[in-house]
């Protein structure tokens, strides 16, 4: 059997392989959207856990780290 590349799999090759790829503006301006959003819930993320880290902290590190 053959493997087939395809959707992102097939695309990032292909990019790896030196041919370019290129979005219409409405695919791109999505494309920024994701990007963006994920960046977003990644900060999230480390701000939360920063949080949690902070809530179990005794009292004296708690002071030590402000």
């Amino acid at each position: 059997m053959s493997e087939e590349n395809t959707g992102v799999q097939g695309q990032q090759s292909s990019a790896a392989d030196g041919n370019e790829v290129t979005f219409t503006e409405e695919q791109q301006a999505h494309v920024n959207t994701m990007i963006a959003d994920r960046l977003s819930r990644a900060k999230w993320d480390e701000e939360q856990k920063k949080a949690v880290d902070i809530a179990f902290m005794s009292d004296k590190q708690r002071r030590e780290h402000e």
